[in-house]
């Protein structure tokens, strides 16, 4: 199991804080120089003393199937087609064999982009200003009495199929509103015709 030194530390850290305590200073004055608890640095202390290196231990599991710069072309993709799908990113990102969904929704995770259902925004154009002034026009004089009669009701969908069609954006936290990641849709010709 990999210590806590070198999960917290990265490899120039780690030098440094070799460095530092071969010059005479104390564990806890490292720690703290490193934002680090102290047993973190005493444990890679006791492993340099023993194997003269500060490298990573060997770790047990499955080697990582992308590098550091597939990952980053995953999350650059990602960012530039908010709506592409973890197929078409499993084919496009170059490697010997093809990467699984599973890689690439994982390497999405790790990047804090999570897959969202969009916020729609209307495209407004002057004709639609006029129609609703035009319904406003014709619904000012209703009465409470005139609004009773209409039944207002919340539709929900049902798909029947695995997927229903529904599209998703990749988006991190607070970029619910960002230009990218909202379609826009022209609702009320789609209604009016």
């Amino acid at each position: 199991m990999p210590s806590k030194a070198n999960q917290m530390l990265s490899k120039a850290n780690r030098h440094i804080a070799i460095g530092l305590l071969e010059d005479g200073q104390s564990q806890r004055a490292v720690a703290r120089r490193m934002n680090i608890h102290q047993s973190a640095i005493s444990r890679l202390w006791e492993r340099y003393r023993r194997q003269t290196s500060a490298a990573d231990a060997p770790r047990s599991g499955r080697p990582r199937a992308t590098t550091a710069a597939q990952d980053r072309s995953i999350q650059v993709h990602h960012l530039r087609h908010r709506s592409a799908t973890a197929i078409s990113t499993a084919q496009q990102i170059p490697r010997l064999r093809r990467l699984s969904l599973q890689t690439v929704r994982n390497r999405l995770r790790e990047a804090v982009l999570r897959a969202r259902r969009p916020y729609y925004g209307p495209v407004l154009r002057q004709e639609h200003g006029l129609h609703r002034v035009q319904w406003c026009h014709n619904f000012q004089i209703w009465n409470v009495s005139n609004w009773r009669r209409i039944w207002f009701s919340d539709e929900s969908r049902f798909p029947l199929e695995l997927h229903d069609g529904r599209m998703q954006v990749h988006r991190r936290r607070c970029e619910r509103f960002v230009n990218a990641c909202v379609p826009q849709v022209d609702r009320f010709f789609r209604t009016v015709l």
